[in-house]
């Protein structure tokens, strides 16, 4: 009975995701057919799977217009009735999103190589001979190579997800590389992603790597492999020689850009993958380029072979190329453009195996970034390591902080820094990751922007980076340290920070953060330092030094040990950026913060789940309230006359707040506590409840108020709320109260039932509940917000859920969950659990 419910609740939902389905289904239709009669009149012919896959569409939708219109007529008032439309069109949903998926897996044009060149052996070819390696009954080794920017990570990653779901490999590992890897890193990653058991040498951890795997069948993926790396020191078991080949399922691929460490690394087989020969690459570039431009003027698409031509067949070039020549519809544009890839004569790549030849095409994208601050701000971006995510928030406040976001207000500065990183997304220059948060910069794309750093080469230490690549102790040679202007040292192992130099020591930018500092590092000497990052460095006390550098405008100290502020800060008159976040500051004197005049802004909140007593409110927000140019506080507060004092500063936007300890028994009003003056409710991008001890949270309206709703507040936290038993929504609804609310997490709040409110939150994308026994049911029908919101707001539209096995979520990267929570799991079909296990893993 309870399923019935459910189906007939969802029935009009299920019906309007229907009818948007069917509209973007016939739209890739449309468009599939106007590429197809384009290429009739070039006497080109469609694929069979293109055939194949338009009459399935046109059945598919024939079928969902009949569905609708059978609806409409239905009788009303009849629950069976709902309840069967809504079963079938939650099938013919699940239908159409996989004949959507299905789309990018073929091609719609026949590509017709010429009698005398053979056809080239790229994209799905290559994919095919992949998996042709992986489904032979041998064990063995393969290997991918080509040149960077060629598309092997991409074919790796395919392979990857086809993997996934294979019955036939009990594990699959994908380990990207980069040029310092070691076998050591590989083994964290595996530990890491398997929770295994640590070790402190490499020997131990390999046997205990390897008896985990000894036993199973495993495919293991190696991106970016730049030198030999020993497989067996690893822990690996031989994947050759064993004496019952058939027993287990043993594959790894590698990718290198080198065929000689093919031969380092002993592969029993390798495939060269090769640039886009002909029509495939004409095809690529098109695409990127966009039908609007390609048919602006006749001559373009004469114009667009000739410039295919002199990128080379390169796919990442066609691709960032591609993207930067979109909004170019004038043919003197495109002259120009073909002129500068001729002076470069960089039409033969592969033959001539230059690397500087691939970084100066792909400049091209860079010096077509039309806003100078954008294309400094993209510089920035190779300070991060390579091939790692970097968080954009990090990113973002990096740019603040170096000046190239100029802008006085930190909402505004930051909706531009995302704004920024978007532009950089649609170029192709950034890629999106699984994670909302974060970012990635291809490596070539990264060498090419270290490269124009460089000065083309020409300055190798006018930028210092040497991010991710596992430095025990900083270089010794002087000129770095007298001539280099930017240096980052980011994500390394170093434990001391004394250079060799004097008074005369030139970096403005000094980027240490997540290394391991185990002494106070000598900073006195770095006079011309503006800009010094120290976050997650374990300092257990504040760098005294810091206090020397008088021209230092933006400090991280965020994520270290200790516990007050000196003093001697007071000397920092530039300081306009103090971040310590993270932190267990309790300490900051009287009469410090009023001093720093240019100060903008000051983050103390503390994500952590510990309590610490505060000693600086409320002077701090009395000399805050003092300072006319600060912009935004991440503050922690625990009593009451705290929370009522930020109410009324008129000075102090509250960016970020952790209300903790706070004794209010009852129910805590969310808006009635954000009233006066300040208006906290407008600038609040993170609200963390921690420990407190009232009952119920209400949300209401205010109508005395025009700002009443929460419009930035992105990420909210309930932990360890012991007596919290319900969120109350009274005269508003979680659409309008929090319409930009993007994480939820809910953590050990065991007397909370219900949250089914939150299946109308629309921006939410990250959910995390945790140590809640007492919430059984994610949604309950009968307890979801029911008449008009429930027709007007789809359930969970940035989550896309409920979803089943033909509707995978393609960037599912895991389920985490305790093992006994997942063996207990009811599943209305039960082949849907078979397609989540290889994604489950323990918190």
């Amino acid at each position: 009975m309870m399923k019935l419910v459910a189906y007939h609740f969802r029935a009009n939902n299920n019906l309007r995701a229907l009818e948007l389905a069917r509209e973007e289904l016939a739209s890739a239709k449309d468009e599939m057919n106007n590429i197809i009669e384009e290429a009739k009149r070039q006497r080109r012919v469609p694929t069979q799977e293109a055939k194949e896959w338009l009459d399935e569409v046109n059945t598919v939708v024939e079928e969902v217009e009949a569905i609708s219109e059978g609806f409409r007529q239905r009788p009303q008032c009849m629950c069976l009735s709902k309840y069967k439309v809504s079963q079938v069109a939650e099938r013919k949903l699940n239908e159409m999103k996989s004949l959507l998926a299905r789309r990018a897996e073929f091609e719609v044009i026949e590509f017709q190589a010429s009698h005398n060149v053979p056809r080239a052996v790229t994209g799905p070819t290559n994919f095919e001979m992949v998996m042709n390696f992986v489904k032979d009954g041998m064990q063995g080794v393969l290997g991918l190579w080509g040149v960077g920017g060629v598309g092997k990570t991409h074919l790796l990653k395919q392979v990857h997800s086809s993997l996934a779901c294979d019955p036939s490999f009990d594990v699959v590992i994908f380990v990207t590389c980069s040029k310092e890897c070691s076998e050591e890193r590989i083994q964290n990653e595996i530990v890491e992603r398997f929770r295994l058991p640590r070790s402190s040498n490499l020997q131990s951890q390999a046997k205990i790597i390897n008896n985990f795997l000894k036993e199973k069948s495993f495919a293991f993926l190696i991106d970016d492999i730049w030198g030999r790396l020993d497989l067996d020191l690893v822990g690996l078991p031989s994947c050759i020689g064993m004496d019952n080949p058939s027993q287990w399922k043993r594959k790894i691929i590698l990718t290198t850009r080198s065929e000689e460490v093919c031969g380092d690394m002993e592969v029993g087989s390798k495939i060269k993958v090769e640039c886009l020969k002909g029509e495939k690459a004409l095809f690529l570039f098109e695409e990127k380029v966009g039908d609007e431009t390609m048919q602006a003027h006749p001559l373009i698409p004469i114009l667009a072979e000739e410039m295919v031509k002199e990128l080379g067949g390169l796919p990442l070039a066609l691709i960032v190329t591609g993207r930067a020549m979109r909004d170019k519809k004038d043919p003197r544009e495109w002259y120009y453009a073909i002129k500068l890839l001729k002076k470069w004569h960089l039409n033969d790549i592969e033959s001539s195996g230059t690397n500087e030849s691939i970084l100066r095409l792909l400049k091209f994208s860079y010096e077509n970034l039309n806003n100078s601050y954008l294309k400094e701000c993209f510089l920035y971006c190779a300070l991060w390591p390579e091939d790692r995510e970097i968080k954009k928030r990090e990113l973002i406040y990096c740019w603040i902080g170096l000046g190239l976001i100029d802008e006085l207000d930190m909402k505004d500065a930051l909706s531009i820094g995302y704004n920024y990183i978007s532009k950089l997304e649609v170029a192709n220059l950034l890629e999106p990751t699984e994670s909302h948060d974060e970012v990635k910069l291809h490596d070539v794309i990264r060498e090419m922007l270290l490269w124009i750093a460089y000065e083309e080469g020409k300055n190798k230490y006018k930028w210092f980076v040497q991010a991710g690549v596992r430095l025990k102790a900083i270089p010794q040679n002087t000129e770095i340290w007298s001539t280099g202007e930017i240096i980052s040292l980011m994500n390394n192992e170093i434990d001391a920070f004394s250079p060799p130099t004097d008074n005369h020591s030139k970096p403005s930018v000094l980027m240490l953060q997540r290394n391991l500092l185990k002494s106070e590092p000598e900073l006195g000497n770095f006079k011309g330092i503006k800009y010094l990052d120290l976050s997650w460095c374990n300092l257990s006390n504040f760098p005294m030094g810091i206090c020397e550098l008088t021209n230092l405008q933006f400090l991280n100290l965020s994520g270290n040990k200790f516990t007050s502020l000196p003093m001697g800060m007071i000397l920092l008159k530039k300081l306009q950026f103090l971040l310590l976040r993270g932190t267990a500051i309790t300490k900051i004197p009287k009469g410090l913060l009023s001093q720093l005049k240019e100060l903008r802004v000051l983050d103390l909140y503390n994500f952590w789940k510990r309590f610490h007593t505060v000693e600086y409110l409320p002077s701090l927000l009395n000399e805050l309230e003092c300072l006319s140019k600060f912009s935004s506080l991440g503050i922690n507060i625990y009593q009451e006359d705290q929370l009522q004092k930020l109410n009324y500063l008129t000075q102090v936007p509250i960016a970020s707040l952790k209300i903790f300890m706070l004794s209010a028994p009852g129910s805590f009003s969310l808006l009635s506590n954000f009233h006066g003056p300040n208006n906290v409710q407008e600038n609040l991008n993170e609200l963390f409840f921690h420990k407190c001890s009232f009952e119920s949270i209400e949300m209401e309206r205010n109508s005395e108020n025009p700002n009443w709703h929460f419009e930035n507040l992105e990420t909210m936290l309930l932990s360890e709320m012991m007596y919290l038993k319900q969120i109350l929504w009274k005269g508003v609804t979680p659409k309008d109260m929090l319409p930009r609310l993007r994480s939820l997490s809910i953590d050990y709040c065991k007397s909370l039932h219900s949250i089914s409110w939150i299946v109308y939150l629309p921006c939410l994308e990250d959910l995390s509940i945790i140590r809640c026994k007492t919430i059984e049911q994610l949604v309950s029908a009968d307890e979801v917000i029911s008449g008009e919101i429930a027709e007007s707001v789809p359930p969970f539209p940035s989550l896309k859920l409920p979803f089943k096995k033909q509707s995978m979520p393609p960037k599912l990267r895991s389920v985490v969950a305790e093992v006994e929570w997942w063996r207990g799991v009811q599943w209305e079909d039960e082949s849907l659990k078979s397609s989540f296990q290889p994604f489950f893993k323990r918190p």
